[in-house]
């Protein structure tokens, strides 16, 4: 067999997986199929964001409505699946996709996709749809069906694919009063109380069905997809296609997670994630008022130094720099290609999650420091100073 040799500026090449993780992945692609379970298209014509809106009202179990529509009926107490369905049912919605492209014979095709949303608020001119990112991405228009009787245009708010949330909005005035009068806001749970073993509710719209309601439980929480930045809540209540972006409610009809992904495979059964409220609300709340999520950027592509590296390569445990991005702040700082990011502002990054978990502490325009070995055994230490991803 021919040897390969391999120089440290080809680190993509190295035909080796890591031994180890600090911390437990879901390894999806490794795993099974993942589905995103609602709709996305390809390549195509998109929705142009509204513009955005200065706040946002929340309602959540220990607060009571301000100056909008009151939300959903909530006393706080354990309720029956029947209950929970009627009263939160109405407020999860169907969302249909269409998506523009071009066929072989570069002519404009349409296709349709189907995913769900929940209401999240209502104001005097728009009611307000939170869902999933890859329902709405790549859209050329958005439906929302209401009832088998009532369809109505939507428009994209803002959408963050890192986290796949989307927020969308439909007029007041589109709405029929018979529909308007049923509408109401939704009562958000606190994720952080979650408990494996606990109730879980999926609401939405698989295969187009809407109001279609699975009952599971809560089958573990804080798992790590590789699709999604955020630690999920897991459930073994059936998420389908088309459920995507519809609600996970406890038995007291809070709504917990926003559903997102399944994984689906012939050995696999009952695995599905939603997205914990707790974290959704700070990601809904930037795109409602900027119509984007600001993430502060350092403006480097690498790839984890694990120890198996480390030894074929003499390079200290942390995150090799491949490229720097031209005018990005690490370049402006003085970061270069082939150095090895051992640390932030002291804290130890052994792989490139733990860097990025970690400039995820910091806001737009923060300075940190990076601890840099760089050819060989010489340590720097540079400060950066960090930018808006929005801005590259």
């Amino acid at each position: 067999m021919e040897e390969k040799h391999y120089s440290i500026y080809d680190l993509s090449l190295v035909p080796v997986e890591p031994k180890k993780k600090k911390r437990p992945k879901f390894l999806v692609g490794l795993l099974a199929v993942v589905l995103l379970v609602g709709a996305g298209f390809g390549v195509g014509y998109q929705v142009a964001p509204s513009q955005p809106v200065n706040s946002v009202q929340f309602y959540e179990a220990s607060t009571s409505a301000a100056d909008s529509i009151e939300p959903i009926g909530y006393d706080g107490k354990e309720k029956s699946v029947v209950e929970i369905v009627e009263t939160v049912g109405p407020s999860v919605v169907g969302i249909t996709s269409k998506v523009q492209y071009r066929d072989f014979f570069n002519n404009l095709q349409v296709s349709e996709g189907a995913g769900s949303g929940v209401i999240f608020n209502i104001d005097t001119e728009y009611v307000y749809i939170m869902t999933n990112n890859h329902v709405v991405a790549d859209a050329s228009e958005l439906l929302i069906e209401l009832s088998e009787e009532s369809m109505v245009d939507a428009e994209v708010v803002g959408r963050d694919p890192m986290t796949d949330l989307a927020i969308i909005k439909a007029k007041r005035a589109d709405i029929p009063l018979e529909n308007m009068s049923t509408l109401k806001p939704v009562v958000l749970g606190d994720s952080d109380k979650v408990m494996v073993g606990e109730t879980a509710i999926a609401i939405g719209n698989p295969l187009g069905y809407n109001k279609t309601v699975t009952v599971g439980v809560i089958s573990a929480i804080g798992r790590e997809v590789s699709q999604n930045t955020l630690a999920m809540l897991q459930t073994d209540a059936a998420i389908n296609p088309g459920n995507s972006g519809g609600a996970l409610v406890n038995n007291r009809g809070e709504v917990i997670g926003i559903n997102s992904v399944k994984i689906s495979d012939t050995s696999v059964e009952g695995i599905g994630f939603a997205i914990p409220i707790n974290e959704a609300k700070p990601i809904v709340s930037q795109i409602i008022q900027n119509g984007y999520v600001s993430r502060p950027f350092l403006g480097v592509s690498g790839q984890t130094v694990d120890d198996q590296l480390s030894e074929i390569y003499s390079l200290p445990v942390g995150v090799y720099v491949a490229n720097v991005v031209a005018g990005a702040p690490a370049e402006k700082a003085g970061v270069e290609s082939g150095d090895v990011i051992i640390a932030v502002n002291d804290t130890e990054t052994f792989t490139w999650e733990d860097m990025t978990g970690e400039l995820q502490k910091y806001s737009v325009g923060d300075t940190v420091k990076l601890t840099i070995v760089r050819k060989g055994p010489v340590k720097v230490e540079i400060d950066v100073t960090l930018a808006d991803r929005n801005d590259y």
